[in-house]
């Protein structure tokens, strides 16, 4: 999927994918002016384990974070089933 998203030769540490990424520190002064984020994170979901990972690095930033985890659901549930 990822292929379709980032630049031609980008990989997974490309600051689009991976803002937690060390080459990335720039972005730790944007995330501090982020509102309360509520992240989502579908065990059926591919992106699962960065999705958590994301809630864990913002919270570690500052950011107030309600993750909830819906452990049979898919990516894009909601669209098919509210």
């Amino acid at each position: 999927m990822w292929s379709f998203a980032l630049p031609l030769g980008a990989n997974r540490d490309h600051e689009y994918c991976n803002p937690a990424g060390d080459q990335h520190r720039s972005s730790d002064e944007k995330m501090k002016r982020l509102p309360a984020s509520l992240i989502r994170v579908n065990g059926g979901d591919s992106m699962a384990d960065r999705q958590k990972d994301f809630a864990k690095w913002l919270k570690a930033r500052g950011v107030q974070v309600t993750r909830k985890f819906y452990e049979g659901a898919y990516h894009g549930v909601e669209v098919y089933d509210p």
